[in-house]
């Protein structure tokens, strides 16, 4: 599916200037500060803006300010939205809301049945409540629900987890992660938390001032960012591996990235075999010239020192090989110049387990 964006806006100091073309699958992460753009980007795509710019999808014009006799209204696009708070019907009970959803229903959408979505959203003891006596996570998780129902060919989430704690957070955010592979609908969901696209987006479009400032694999987009879209505290990167150890009790795991072993915990249900993501900031990582012992950190995997890219004032950002994937690490540049850093340097990045603490879960990548 490949959506086509040629938009312009000027409000104020802000300006819009997007032209691109995205091929869409699975979840596409939205993702960029706060003021970069992304809503109004998901309010074009939406048809909330009629005037700015054109759009299309696969080839079908939704709109296009140069003939506006192309315009398809929003509740003509065939897209599911669901906002940051859930704009759940409130006189209608969870079983009624999800009713008004499937009156709705394009006959040309995916195949899906109620059933399906209730059991995959988990909903199925909200149906005799009112919006009014949900918490926020589940009133997000009915909001989805209908938004399915009506068999969209897309569906947009423009930061559809802000206020939700973490724990409800995590099972929601794996929740939309299998949405695409359940039900084949793609989606693009919006946020400027780095955590959560991280967890659950396949490819990440970034955004600042109002521009695209790159388009690709998550992975890949996290490995190569800057600061001034992440943040200094979010630069970061993502490892990916296969679980080979579990331990309930101790509520840890230790996931086999390749060049050696991450232990972390973690207070979701994971079974050996199973293909994990992690996120590691890289002012979590710090550097050894040899593997420690007597200490408390047991995550120390052997890097090469790809990059050393010094900055203004204390600090340095390196990249480091770990067995073909990239590790991001934020020191000093005192350390570099101590510890005789340069490329090609062997050394151990170590990482402590309680750094995993921000970390949304796993999210299943094979």
């Amino acid at each position: 599916m490949k959506l086509s964006l040629d938009l312009k806006m000027v409000e104020g100091e802000f300006q819009l200037d997007v032209a691109r073309d995205v091929d869409l699958t699975g979840v596409t992460a939205l993702f960029g500060p706060s003021g970069a753009g992304k809503s109004s980007v998901l309010n074009a795509i939406a048809g909330f803006l009629p005037s700015v710019g054109r759009v299309s999808l696969d080839g079908m014009c939704w709109q296009d300010q140069n003939n506006r006799s192309a315009f398809v209204p929003p509740h003509r696009r065939p897209i599911g939205i669901v906002f940051q708070n859930g704009r759940l019907f409130p006189h209608l009970s969870v079983a009624d809301n999800l009713a008004f959803g499937a009156k709705r229903a394009a006959t040309d959408g995916p195949q899906l049945s109620a059933g399906d979505v209730v059991s995959v959203m988990e909903i199925g003891a909200l149906l005799p409540r009112k919006p009014a006596t949900l918490s926020g996570g589940e009133a997000q998780r009915v909001a989805i629900a209908r938004a399915l129902l009506t068999r969209p060919k897309l569906m947009l989430m423009d930061e559809p987890l802000s206020g939700i704690d973490r724990q409800r957070k995590n099972i929601i955010l794996r929740m939309i992660g299998d949405l695409p592979k359940r039900f084949g609908v793609p989606v693009i969901f919006v946020s400027h938390l780095v955590e959560e696209v991280a967890h659950i987006s396949d490819q990440l479009v970034a955004m600042q001032g109002g521009r695209i400032v790159g388009v690709g694999a998550t992975s890949s987009m996290l490995e190569h960012l800057g600061a001034e879209v992440t943040g200094h505290f979010e630069t970061g990167s993502l490892l990916e591996g296969e679980v080979t150890e579990c331990d309930p009790e101790l509520s840890i795991v230790a996931l086999d990235v390749g060049a050696g072993t991450l232990w972390m915990p973690t207070s979701l249900a994971v079974n050996k075999g199973e293909r994990l993501r992690v996120r590691l900031r890289a002012r979590d990582v710090s550097l050894s010239l040899a593997p420690l012992s007597g200490v408390s950190i047991r995550n120390q995997l052997p890097v090469v020192v790809t990059d050393i890219a010094e900055e203004q004032g204390p600090f340095a950002e390196l990249r480091l090989d770990c067995g073909g994937q990239t590790i991001r690490a934020r020191v000093t540049r005192l350390a570099v110049r101590d510890l005789g850093l340069a490329p090609g340097q062997e050394a151990f990045a170590l990482v402590k387990s309680v750094a995993f603490d921000r970390r949304l879960g796993g999210s299943a990548v094979g």
